[in-house]
C-alpha cells in the first residue's frame, strides 16, 4: 500500500491510547481519488485535519501511520462515550455527486471494507466498534450511510462470512518482459499463487519444505 505522508502539523505524532475503535467518513467531494486527498494532506498544513486512510474505487492509499493520532472525529460535544481521535482509525471514503446527493461508489465501499477487515483482525476489534462519524459527533458522515438502512447494510457486508473461491486458474504475469503463467486462486478479490511456483517467476529463489519445523523455505 503506497504510504503519502501528511503534513506533520495535520496530526500528533504518537499516541495516548490504543487503537480501538475504525471510524468511518466520507471526503463530501464530487469525483475525488484517494491519491488527490493524500497529496493534498501532503502539500498543505495547518488543515487540523486527517485521516490514516483514503480509499476509492481503484485502491487504498495511507496519510497517517496507525501508531500517530489523525484528527478526524475531534468535536466540542460528543454523542459516542468512548470513541475518540486517540483511540480510533479514520478511514475516508472518496464520493462523487449527483441530483441526489451524494453517493460512494461501490467499488470504493468494498475496497474499505475489506481494508477495514485487515484492521479488526491487526488490532482484535469488534464490529461493534466499527463506527461511522455521526455516531461519535452527529455530524453527518458519511453522509450517504447515515441513514439507519444503509449502515446496517454496510455492517451486513463487513461481517458476513468470507467464502473463498477453491477455482484454480491460470495468471498470467509479465516478469522483466516475459510472459509467465502460473496456477492461482482469487481470494476476496486478491490473486494468490503457489509458492512452488515462485521459481517460475523469479529462478534465483528455491523452495523447499522443512519437515522438522513444518513450514515452507524459501531460500
Amino acid at each position: 500500500m503506497e504510504f503519502v505522508s501528511c503534513d506533520p502539523s495535520n496530526y500528533r505524532a504518537g499516541r495516548t491510547q490504543p487503537v480501538r475503535y475504525i471510524v468511518m467518513h466520507y471526503t463530501a467531494n464530487n469525483g475525488d481519488t484517494a491519491r488527490n486527498n493524500c497529496d493534498y494532506y501532503h502539500r498543505v498544513g495547518g488543515l487540523q485535519a486527517s485521516a490514516h486512510y483514503f480509499c476509492d474505487e481503484h485502491g487504498v492509499m495511507q496519510s497517517v501511520r496507525e501508531g500517530d493520532t489523525a484528527w478526524h472525529c475531534g468535536a466540542r460535544a460528543y454523542w459516542h462515550p468512548e470513541c475518540r481521535n486517540a483511540n480510533s482509525i479514520g478511514i475516508e471514503m472518496c464520493s462523487y455527486k449527483d441530483n441526489n446527493g451524494y453517493h460512494i461508489a461501490q467499488e470504493t465501499e468494498d475496497r474499505a471494507i475489506l481494508l477495514i477487515r485487515e484492521l479488526m483482525k491487526k488490532h482484535n476489534i469488534s464490529a461493534e466498534n466499527v463506527v461511522r462519524h455521526y455516531d461519535v459527533t452527529h455530524k453527518n458522515c458519511p453522509a450517504p450511510l447515515v441513514e439507519e438502512a444503509a449502515w446496517q447494510e454496510f455492517k451486513r457486508k463487513l461481517t458476513e462470512k468470507q467464502t473463498k473461491s477453491k477455482e484454480v486458474f491460470e495468471l498470467t504475469i509479465d516478469v522483466k518482459g516475459a510472459e509467465v503463467t502460473v496456477e492461482a486462486v482469487n481470494v476476496d478479490e486478491v490473486n494468490f499463487i503457489r509458492l512452488r511456483d515462485l521459481p517460475k517467476l523469479a529462478p534465483e529463489l528455491k523452495v523447499e519444505y522443512d519437515e522438522v519445523a513444518k513450514r515452507p523455505l524459501i531460500r
